[in-house]
């Protein structure tokens, strides 16, 4: 048996329903105290003796038998309730044997209004969990951290130190030296900056996949120096932003850095103090004493 936890009370509907006014006020009061009861059904509908009735509602099984006639009773082809109430004797004599079915047709509808939501949302809740088992990991809802880790996994990929050549053909042993020469330049270089950028105090094994990488590159390898001179120059990028962030190396080795500075990203009309010795000691000329 299903409890309905509360329902709606429409006071007009109460008010204006013809066939329930006609019922008389008794029947009215014996309506409201069935309707508690039928509300508490798996269908808005009760089928008990009139000696059940009777119990139930702290009354006698007569006069539950009389309103019950009363609420059925139509008029003007209507009745105020649905249901039945059926002769126990076989000359059609009522007792307190007799069967009384009251039926709201509110409750019924709502009832069954309610059972169909629920079906829908359990539905639907089984097409979310297997649409979820189909598609595999659930990925990160928060835009951010989605776009965050779209750009680690590009970077990921980019990064990925290519395969050792079999024996025989492909890079030759003696290029190792050259590649760690070409990194401990670039690095050397940077160190020269000085303040604001932060010097590299060691060179991991994630800023050297980078930075293979990167020198791999023929454009990024002809113009990285060239982009060092420019950063001293650049106000944004010696933390002349809003929030003060300070370009530093990790950010240099990043694939669309050095693009980025020489196609203006960063460009500004203001050269900070200390900017042309930084430059200089980035092309090996020597700054100012």
């Amino acid at each position: 048996m299903r409890q309905m936890p509360w329902s709606k009370w429409w006071w007009d509907d109460w008010m204006n329903d013809a066939e329930l006014r006609l019922a008389g006020f008794e029947a009215q009061g014996f309506w409201v105290s069935v309707m508690a009861h039928l509300s508490k059904t798996d269908a808005g509908s009760a089928t008990y003796t009139a000696g059940e009735w009777a119990r139930l509602l702290g009354t006698d099984w007569e006069t539950v038998v009389k309103l019950s006639l009363e609420l059925l009773k139509e008029r003007n082809g209507k009745a105020a309730s649905d249901g039945s109430v059926t002769p126990c004797n076989a000359d059609g004599s009522v007792t307190c044997n007799a069967a009384v079915t009251l039926t709201s047709r509110r409750l019924a509808k709502e009832i069954k209004e309610r059972e169909s939501t629920r079906s829908r949302v359990s539905r639907h809740r089984a097409k979310k969990v297997k649409r979820a088992s189909n598609a595999g990991p659930i990925r990160p809802c928060n835009g951010v951290e989605a776009e965050a880790e779209a750009e680690a996994e590009a970077e990921a990929e980019k990064d990925k130190t290519p395969p050792l050549p079999p024996k025989g053909g492909g890079e030759s042993p003696k290029d190792a030296p050259a590649e760690s020469a070409g990194s401990a330049a670039v690095v050397e270089a940077w160190n020269l900056l000085g303040k604001p950028f932060a010097k590299v105090r060691k060179l991991t094994a994630k800023r050297a996949r980078q930075l293979k990488a990167r020198l791999a590159d023929d454009d990024w390898a002809a113009h990285w120096r060239e982009v060092l001179a420019l950063l001293p120059t650049r106000s944004f990028l010696r933390g002349g932003g809003n929030q003060g962030w300070v370009a530093d190396f990790d950010w240099f080795v990043r694939p669309d850095s050095v693009n980025s500075v020489l196609e203006g990203k960063y460009s500004d009309t203001g050269c900070t103090s200390g900017a042309d010795d930084a430059v200089n000691r980035v092309w090996g000329r020597g700054g100012s004493q």
